[in-house]
């Protein structure tokens, strides 16, 4: 009676293992041209702004920008914040303008060097822009984050300098956000 019952075990044992394999086949058969039916955030890193990585979540692991235009991702349950340095000419000032996929909330942030919240636009449109202008961003590491209220998607960072007319970085030909109530210039 023993060698019967252990007989079943091995036989249910067996079947189980076949169902199993039978199930993980087809993924796993697959995997090079679908990975992500696997391991659906462990094969595909992000590549924000063509670093070939997610970008930092804070200022201390911030990824090195310059004037340009870059793409990045975020998600408001995964991959909340992307946060860049970008060296500020002396006698320069930045504006950087964050394009929002249709469906998401998107929110840009500005920093100092030291760093401390110098601008920010929170609106809900689909463009977000700060500015050094008005600010003590003056010369030097500026940050920026970009935070994902709500949604997902890919943005588009585009980041400009221009001259300043006041060697502080108060002065210069662009303006601190847009219009709405949500953009904050400090001391505005």
């Amino acid at each position: 009676m023993g060698s019967t019952h252990s007989t079943v075990d091995r036989l249910i044992g067996v079947t189980v293992l076949m169902l199993l394999f039978a199930a993980l086949t087809p993924l796993l058969d697959d995997q090079p041209n679908h990975p992500q039916k696997l391991f659906p955030h462990r094969f595909f890193a992000q590549n924000d702004a063509a670093s070939g990585t997610d970008a930092g979540n804070s200022t201390a692991t911030a990824i090195n920008l310059t004037a340009g235009t870059y793409s990045g991702s975020v998600d408001a349950t995964t991959d909340l914040v992307d946060a860049y340095a970008v060296n500020v000419p002396s006698g320069k000032g930045m504006i950087a303008t964050l394009s929002v996929p249709s469906g998401s909330d998107f929110d840009l942030y500005l920093y100092n060097s030291a760093p401390y919240l110098v601008n920010y636009s929170l609106s809900s449109s689909l463009t977000e822009i700060v500015s050094t202008n008005g600010t003590n961003a003056t010369g030097g590491i500026a940050y920026l984050t970009i935070e994902a209220y709500s949604g997902s998607g890919n943005y588009t960072l585009q980041i400009q300098t221009f001259a300043t007319t006041a060697s502080n970085g108060t002065g210069g030909n662009s303006t601190g956000g847009n219009s709405t109530s949500t953009q904050n210039d400090a001391g505005s």
